[in-house]
């Protein structure tokens, strides 16, 4: 007979959807900046600082809410200055209370985006929302004072990419000079064939 007291019921797994977007420059030094979104938490004398973005309302998509969330954070309009997907992290939520301990079972997905965005000038901090202020943080700071994996996730793949972009134009450019090379030396051999 079947004991259905002890049957183990599967858990309920909930998932959240998420959209981030890491807008960067180059400061005077060659370091990455990022801009970051800074609150001031009411149980914290400190600001937390998070990376611009939220969650997907019904009926959104991915780009519908990324430049929604940007419009309505830092007030940019994502189809003037570009925007580039990146990738997806997943990642367990943490109690927003203890950010040490995680939620069993309930997960989100953040896709992340990138933007490159050379300019000083950020923009005040919007009325009525919890953002007390925007500023340019180098990552190496951002990864020191954060404890949410999500943001560093992000980083990470945000830092990949910007090595294979980099690793690729190097790539591309070293292929155009063998081309040229290999061109050269075949119009050396023809022409050696035929004059000898």
């Amino acid at each position: 007979m079947l004991d259905f007291e002890n049957i183990k019921k599967p858990e309920l797994r909930v998932e959240k959807n998420l959209v981030v977007c890491v807008f960067y420059r180059y400061n005077q030094a060659g370091e990455i900046e990022i801009i970051t979104e800074n609150r001031i938490s009411n149980h914290k004398s400190e600001p937390t600082a998070k990376l611009p973005g939220g969650g997907l309302k019904k009926g959104e998509n991915i780009f519908e809410a990324i430049r929604r969330e940007i419009k309505e954070e830092l007030g940019f309009d994502l189809t003037k200055i570009g925007f580039q997907f990146i990738g997806n992290v997943k990642f367990e939520l943490t109690d927003m209370l203890d950010l040490s301990k995680n939620l069993p079972n309930q997960y989100a997905k953040s896709t992340v985006f990138m933007c490159h965005y050379p300019v000083d000038d950020l923009p005040d901090a919007p009325n009525g929302d919890d953002i007390d202020y925007f500023e340019w943080l180098p990552i190496a700071d951002f990864r020191k004072g954060s404890r949410r994996n999500s943001y560093l996730q992000a980083l990470d793949l945000f830092e990949q990419k910007l090595t294979g972009v980099k690793f690729i134009d190097c790539i591309e450019s070293t292929n155009s000079y063998l081309r040229k090379i290999i061109s050269i030396l075949v119009k050396f051999i023809n022409h050696i064939k035929y004059t000898v």
